[in-house]
């Protein structure tokens, strides 16, 4: 994208946070839960503070959900329950590691 004119620069990225910020209307709904998404599969190394926190606690809570869920599904006897509380937890496990993979040093 750099092609040495700010100006042209400066137009495509204003362009581009009005199209992120129209999130009002279906195609743009997706578009703008696709960057969510992806920031908490892969992690992204410009994350703020608050924003690695905020994953960290809905990492923590499908953690805790997958837990309590194998914890009441083998009580019960439920073979589908286990199955699924350890997908909750290996997905709060992965979102965790994400989190926090790509610190700034």
């Amino acid at each position: 994208m750099r092609d040495g004119d700010p100006e042209r620069d400066w137009r495509t990225f204003q362009q581009e946070m009005r199209e992120r910020q129209r999130n009002i209307v279906f195609p743009d709904t997706v578009r703008n839960a696709r960057y969510l998404y992806q920031a908490l599969w892969h992690g992204s190394p410009t994350a703020t503070w608050v924003q690695r926190m905020g994953a960290a606690a809905l990492a923590v809570l499908w953690v805790g959900s997958g837990v309590g869920l194998v914890a009441i599904s083998h009580d019960n006897g439920s073979f589908l329950g286990i199955m699924e509380g350890l997908l909750g937890t290996a997905l709060g496990a992965k979102v965790l590691h994400s989190a926090f993979r790509h610190r700034k040093q």
